[in-house]
């Protein structure tokens, strides 16, 4: 899988559990949860930084860290929160 480099440290993505999965996996049908993506990613190692990576770069698509489009939503939402009372 290719993505764009906003960070420069992608290290992180070959220790990736996704490595050598198809990417369908990750990028299901419309309205089809990727229930083989999540049960990946719950052991995978590096799934905060695949999270990290997929907020900073706002990638709307896809499953990344452990997380779909509807979750990393609110996600970014819940951390926008804690950031305005952290500051």
């Amino acid at each position: 899988m290719t993505v764009p480099l906003k960070d420069p440290n992608m290290r992180w993505m070959s220790k990736a559990n996704c490595q050598g999965v198809p990417v369908s996996v990750f990028f299901p049908k419309s309205g089809t949860r990727p229930h083989d993506g999540l049960l990946l990613c719950q052991t995978c190692v590096v799934k905060d930084e695949c999270l990290n990576y997929a907020l900073v770069n706002n990638i709307h698509w896809g499953l990344w860290g452990g997380m779909t489009e509807r979750e990393r939503f609110r996600e970014k939402q819940r951390r926008r929160r804690l950031a305005r009372v952290a500051s």
